[in-house]
């Protein structure tokens, strides 16, 4: 695993990457669904961690909630800069055999949206990530079924967790 600052000899890491340092280490998440896709709606809870990998060039993440109606939901995937678009590019694959594919950027100094690029762009389907102020970081998947309005499906709250308690 490579360290946050890339001590471990390999390439400088760029801000964009640095960037997502606020993500790294361990996480509780509590949140909601709202009845839809996935299910009939009710909170939700679980774990996350978010770390460093392939020498620094890609923040990779697991993640794995209890969500109502349909039991563990699982998650992991990547997030790496690339510099030649000006984007982040991320991925992600799940319990249910999905794969996705997103383009994000950050819109303002606390908020990193990423859009979904695969399997279907047309699908106005985003997830952003706002840095709070307290050290937690709001996650909300959000979907435009007009294609213009976009309406959260799925809110999380993520807090610090102890190291002996994150997902693995």
């Amino acid at each position: 695993m490579t360290s946050a600052n890339g001590s471990d000899g390999g390439p400088q890491r760029a801000p964009e990457e640095t960037r997502l340092d606020f993500l790294v280490g361990p996480w509780q998440a509590a949140g909601v669904v709202h009845p839809g896709r996935f299910g009939p709606g009710g909170t939700c809870t679980g774990d996350a961690e978010y770390r460093w990998d392939l020498r620094g060039k890609w923040l990779t993440y697991t993640s794995r909630l209890t969500l109502p109606g349909l039991g563990l939901y699982e998650v992991r995937g990547g997030v790496a800069y690339d510099p030649r678009a000006g984007r982040y590019r991320a991925f992600a694959f799940n319990n249910l055999g999905v794969l996705l594919a997103y383009d994000g950027a950050w819109e303002d100094d606390a908020r990193l949206v990423f859009y979904v690029a695969y399997p279907d762009a047309r699908e106005k389907s985003r997830i952003a990530y706002t840095r709070l102020a307290d050290g937690s970081v709001q996650l909300v998947s959000e979907s435009a079924a007009d294609g213009v309005r976009y309406e959260a499906y799925f809110e999380t709250m993520l807090t610090r967790a102890r190291e002996s308690g994150a997902a693995r």
